[in-house]
């Protein structure tokens, strides 16, 4: 069976789940591995992000173990679907929507940009992970209330998404007259806005 080691402790890789990223176990707990092979600036960003995230509200998955010479970092291992397959399942609950402007909140105050790509976020009992890097410096345009939340709803802009990434579209779910989503959104921001 294959393994990485990182500092003398062994993960052995129980799935390949990307391009050089690996579900690990070591001791009997489930980890995710990335290996950056030589992207050097690849994998100072994956850190340089954890670190900054610790010191926000936002949950994520905390790094495990690092090494900086062969470029590759074990970091908790979040079970379940992310929101993209949660939305192609069924409309989002308001338990997402608590959560992801708790998220939005916390990056304002702590003036990080961060992604809300539907794909990067995952649910698991009631606590919203992220999984995506930093993006820069917050400014208006990160807002979660603008664009992005336009894909966390069955939208055209969610359906267009769904297309460039070559999933199947529920075409029954897109609205034609987008209306009753757009004040279904505007209710939610209303409701949920921090």
């Amino acid at each position: 069976m294959e393994f990485f080691e990182i500092k003398r402790k062994i993960f052995e890789v129980e799935e390949k789940i990307g391009e050089r990223s690996y579900r690990v176990i070591r001791n009997g707990k489930t980890f995710f591995l990335k290996d950056f092979e030589n992207n050097k600036k690849g994998f100072e960003q994956y850190v340089n992000t954890e670190w900054k995230l610790n010191a926000t509200g936002i949950s994520h998955p905390k790094i495990y173990a690092y090494d900086k010479n062969l470029l590759i970092v074990a970091s908790e291992y979040i079970e379940g679907s992310t929101v993209l397959e949660d939305l192609m399942k069924q409309d989002l609950s308001d338990e997402y929507f608590i959560n992801i402007f708790k998220a939005n909140w916390f990056s304002k105050k702590n003036k990080l940009s961060i992604n809300y790509d539907p794909e990067l976020w995952k649910l698991i009992n009631g606590k919203l992970y992220y999984l995506g890097p930093i993006c820069g410096v917050f400014d208006e345009k990160s807002y979660f209330e603008k664009a992005p939340m336009r894909l966390w709803y069955y939208t055209k802009d969610f359906a267009k998404y769904l297309l460039r990434k070559g999933l199947p579209v529920d075409k029954n779910r897109v609205p034609e007259n987008e209306a009753t989503i757009n004040k279904q959104m505007a209710l939610t921001v209303v409701k949920y806005y921090l």
